[in-house]
């Protein structure tokens, strides 16, 4: 019988040297179905929320915010900075996302100039550097 969504996991503590299972049952008794059946969409990966801000020298203050686990999920990029055009920004949002967590600068930084805009107050080597911080 499975267990339903009322169910409570608990543990207790067992003498050492015991055992749960019966004698000659394998590990993956235990389970109502066979391990390589089991659902896995559920993960140990951890979301991370991740922000860092930089203030340019002579320029904008540029913050991005991020979501990520083993690729980078969501981006936001706010500051006092100018984009031309200004829906530019969700497709520099755009060009950052899905890029595994450890992204070299220099691959983030080809991605963010191929986005057709006009950076002013920065450049794609800052976003790169902040996107790459917020990832550390």
């Amino acid at each position: 019988m499975a267990p339903d969504s009322n169910s409570v996991l608990s543990f207790i503590k067992l003498p050492t040297g015991s055992s749960v299972l019966g004698h000659g049952e394998r590990p993956a008794h235990i389970f109502h179905e066979p391990i390589n059946e089991l659902d896995r969409t559920n993960d140990m990966t951890e979301t991370i929320d991740a922000r860092s801000s930089k203030k340019v020298p002579d320029g904008k203050l540029i913050r991005v915010d991020l979501t990520y686990d083993d690729r980078i999920e969501s981006v936001t990029i706010t500051g006092d900075f100018f984009l031309e055009p200004p829906e530019a920004r969700e497709e520099l949002e755009r060009a950052i996302e899905g890029h595994p967590n450890d992204v070299e600068r220099d691959e983030l930084l080809v991605a963010i100039q191929d986005v057709d805009a006009s950076l002013i107050g920065f450049t794609a080597g800052d976003l790169a550097d902040v996107t790459r911080e917020a990832l550390t």
